[in-house]
């Protein structure tokens, strides 16, 4: 389960990422607008444990096609697994979108404070 809080406007929750000096922390957005999986800006996506990042085009929010990095990493879930996860790199707050959170149920209590929950179906 993911748990975070309504604040300054936005839905957001932090997750534990592999980098390459160790596991680090990192805000997201929940962006139920963004159809990727996560995104970070270039200065955290640096630090990922993951290889050199590829290329590819992606379909921005006005309808404008753009060449963006991304690296791809391994997330360890709540059962100790591994999930493959795609992270694009895009300056801005980091964003966690449509495909993370597949497969499960979303709840925001959309109020300053308020709990953001996604808990696997």
């Amino acid at each position: 389960m993911i748990e975070g809080r309504f604040r300054d406007g936005l839905p957001r929750t932090t997750l534990t990422l592999p980098g390459r000096d160790g596991d680090f922390e990192v805000e997201f957005v929940v962006d139920t607008g963004f159809d990727g999986g996560l995104s970070l800006p270039e200065h955290l996506a640096r630090t990922l444990e993951a290889d050199e990042p590829d290329i590819r085009l992606i379909r921005l929010a006005g309808g404008h096609q753009s060449r963006c990095f991304y690296y791809e990493i391994a997330l360890e879930t709540e059962d100790g697994d591994s999930r493959p996860m795609e992270v694009l790199v895009l300056e801005g707050n980091p964003l966690l979108g449509n495909l993370f959170l597949e497969g499960t149920l979303l709840q925001i209590e959309v109020e300053e404070g308020g709990s953001v929950t996604a808990e696997n179906l």
